[in-house]
């Protein structure tokens, strides 16, 4: 993006034409308006995606807070008894 960007300011500074009449410059707009488009989309598939993963992960939780009871309980057996 930042390369079209930049090929695009170029071509703007290096204009003695009209800006309409540029059919490169045109052109170059036109493809920057479509990596946009592709960005915008890609960014919002996404934060779909993100959220997908937040939302699966906190179905964890409770196991994982059975998990380190179960592990910090059986820690503390061998405090009673070191057969455990």
């Amino acid at each position: 993006m930042r390369k079209i960007e930049d090929e695009i300011l170029e071509s703007l500074a290096n204009s003695n034409t009209n800006i309409l009449d540029d059919k490169e410059l045109i052109v170059q707009l036109d493809d920057s308006k479509n990596v946009s488009d592709e960005v915008a989309i890609t960014m919002v598939k996404n934060e779909e995606a993100s959220k997908h993963i937040e939302e699966t992960r906190l179905l964890y939780n409770p196991i994982a807070e059975r998990a380190a009871l179960l592990y910090f309980v059986i820690q503390d057996l061998a405090i009673i008894d070191p057969m455990y």
